[in-house]
């Protein structure tokens, strides 16, 4: 698991995550149909034209060379197999707290510690064709959030703590910041949202 961009110290810890996703896979007792494994989507140690599909999911927006993370995924997929990406279009984030400004910079911020590539979504046309695989479908949606803030609250409360830590603006700022966001939730006035883009690609037979 690559976690591009993340200062030292604040990377998520892949052993730990691995251990959660066997846990879940317990719960739903499917222990022996899946397999979890660190690795590095940039360099698999998989075999090519092994599986019939590859999913890279909110994986390319966050690697230092999404190219190639496709370029991967479509060398391990078999001829006719689907190769499947979805992530965030992070260039589309928006905060709206009245000041504008101040909202712009706090998005660059966050996006600068846990996103790699903000537009890496709307280059996926070109490097998937240039990996060899076809786009077979496309999928749009848009998550906004008006009046209360769930998951873009939830957001701005785990980013605002990481920023800070990561000395990239002046906690009474950072603060500042978070707290004008949570009165719009409370004042049920807030407007948050972000695009997600989902890519199905198949490799030619």
């Amino acid at each position: 698991m690559i976690e591009a961009g993340i200062p030292p110290g604040l990377r998520l810890n892949s052993p730990e995550l691995i251990s959660a996703a066997q846990h879940l896979a317990v719960e739903e007792g499917v222990t022996n149909r899946v397999e979890f494994r660190v690795g590095d989507a940039q360099s698999l140690e998989d075999e090519s034209e092994k599986y019939d599909a590859v999913i890279a999911h909110t994986v390319v927006s966050h690697v230092p060379d999404p190219i190639k993370v496709v370029s991967e995924a479509a060398r391990v997929v078999k001829p006719g197999g689907l190769v499947t990406i979805f992530d965030g279009d992070y260039a589309s984030l928006t905060f709206a707290t009245g000041d504008h400004e101040f909202d712009a910079e706090m998005v660059q911020i966050i996006l600068s510690l846990v996103v790699a590539n903000s537009y890496i979504m709307r280059e996926l046309p070109v490097i998937l064709r240039e990996a060899g695989l076809q786009i077979a479908n496309f999928y749009s949606n848009v998550l906004a959030e008006v009046g209360v803030g769930h998951f873009f609250s939830n957001l701005a409360e785990s980013y605002v703590p990481m920023v800070v830590k990561a000395q990239l603006i002046p906690e009474e700022r950072a603060e500042n910041w978070l707290n004008a966001f949570q009165q719009a939730s409370s004042s049920e006035s807030v407007f948050a949202s972000c695009n997600y883009y989902t890519y199905i690609a198949r490799r030619p037979v």
